[in-house]
């Protein structure tokens, strides 16, 4: 079984290399999106993630919070949940409890960027610090 230990540059864990980005639908920045780095072949070690905030801007997680991303070939993909409709409601469940039956939620981007196969989003990861642009459009 590997063991990592020691550090790599900008005293992340081993092995993981700084990556952030903007995300931009048709020009402008995406606050609250989730992009995911799934990995594509050889050399990628396990899946990161982020959210981007009010500037598009995003970080990846893949062990702990903005700790980077490991070298090699990813897809990705990048949705934005929103909730719409009427309140939640109270309700009963089955135990007798009073739980919300929630809102619906939808996703505001187009529906081909939340898969890896249909998005057309990849990336490269060196091992170097690494710095992406994903411009999303209808």
């Amino acid at each position: 079984m590997p063991l990592f230990t020691g550090c790599s540059p900008k005293g992340g864990l081993s092995g993981l290399y700084p990556c952030e980005g903007t995300v931009t639908y048709n020009g402008a920045p995406v606050d609250g999106a989730s992009i995911t780095f799934y990995p594509d072949g050889d050399g990628a070690a396990r899946a990161a993630g982020g959210s981007t905030d009010a500037h598009g801007k995003f970080k990846t997680t893949t062990l702990k919070p903005q700790d980077g991303i490991f070298p090699g070939n990813y897809k990705v993909t990048i949705a934005k949940f929103e909730e719409y409709g009427p309140p939640p409601k109270m309700v009963m469940d089955d135990y007798g409890d009073m739980v919300s039956d929630g809102r619906p939620v939808k996703n505001v981007l187009p529906a081909k960027y939340e898969n890896a196969e249909t998005s057309g989003l990849t990336v490269t990861i060196e091992n170097k610090k690494k710095t992406v642009t994903f411009d999303l459009t209808d």
